[in-house]
């Protein structure tokens, strides 16, 4: 939520910035450094690599005491479904974060046109 306000307000500072060009130009510089995706891939990395790994360390202990205990087949299993977990949790928190360009084009169609203000 908080990612949410705060990448509105950049987005906000960057329609300024093209639409008066005397503004200084700081968003569209970090823009420009990021090639146009701002940062939020990397944000989403930072929290997403430890969750998978953990879904799978979590996932590799339960299917070794699995096999310790005489289920070999489970175990087996257990991997199968927890790669299979890993990779939807994943995919299923990378497609629910918005990205920069969806929310820029969002504002610019809810933005009410000046000369009807």
């Amino acid at each position: 939520m908080y990612h949410r306000l705060l990448d509105a307000c950049f987005i906000e500072g960057l329609i300024l910035e093209r639409r008066h060009s005397w503004l200084p130009q700081c968003r569209g510089n970090m823009m420009r450094t990021q090639k146009g995706e701002g940062v939020l891939f990397r944000t989403v990395g930072f929290y997403l690599g430890p969750i998978v790994l953990l879904v799978l360390i979590a996932v590799g202990a339960l299917a070794l005491w699995c096999y310790r205990t005489g289920w070999p087949l489970t175990a087996g299993l257990v991997l199968i479904m927890g790669a299979v977990a890993a990779f939807s949790v994943g995919s299923v928190v990378r497609s629910r974060t918005e990205n920069t360009s969806a929310i820029e084009e969002r504002l610019e169609s809810a933005r009410v046109p000046d000369d009807v203000k």
